[in-house]
């Protein structure tokens, strides 16, 4: 079982994960409407906003990767975590994990859409 404090730091993690992706999928909206109306100034800005969303991608991906050598399951999934979280940690971080394929389906969806 891993401390409170480390279950503490994964479920912010997680918070801050999830708000970050639906502020990328509100974002990719917007690109699309803007790809779809043929605005060019506003899709170059928009690509430019892309690449940061990117880079930030990139750091929550690094960030994930070292919190799973943390808990000592770098081949596994958060899933497989909860039942090694402080017990009081488990069932938030279920509910918060189960929010997150609803979000991740949705920006596959949206991005799927905009590469037709």
């Amino acid at each position: 079982m891993v401390d409170a404090a480390w279950s503490d730091r994964l479920l912010r993690f997680f918070r801050d994960m999830l708000a970050f992706y639906e502020e990328f999928l509100s974002f990719e909206k917007e690109k699309y409407a803007v790809l779809v109306s043929g605005k060019l100034k506003e899709l170059d800005t928009c690509l430019k906003r892309e690449q940061a969303f990117t880079l930030k991608a990139r750091g929550f991906e690094h960030n994930r990767v070292r919190l799973l050598k943390e808990a000592g399951v770098s081949d596994g999934t958060f899933r497989e975590l909860i039942p090694k979280l402080e017990p009081s940690r488990q069932e938030p971080m279920k509910k918060l994990l189960g929010k997150y394929p609803a979000r991740s389906a949705g920006f596959k969806a949206r991005t799927a859409g905009a590469a037709r």
